[in-house]
């Protein structure tokens, strides 16, 4: 799994923007530099220039507890 990130881009954060349950974020008008190009899970594309290709594609990742 990786991600391609554009380090010369420049953008503002919205609100309309947000894929996430919730519909807000704290940073909503902010002008940040740098941005995510695409998402690259178990070798297949996801995500590109702001669009979700492949929604609900990953796998929960179970741990072992271990002992310090």
């Amino acid at each position: 799994d990786f991600t391609v990130i554009d380090l010369k881009k420049s953008w503002k954060i919205e609100n309309s923007q947000m894929k996430s349950k919730s519909p807000w974020t704290v940073f909503d008008q902010m002008r940040i530099q740098g941005g995510i190009h695409s998402v690259y899970l178990m070798g297949q594309k996801v995500f590109e220039n702001g669009e979700v290709l492949r929604p609900h594609c990953g796998k929960p990742v179970d741990f072992e507890p271990i002992s310090l």
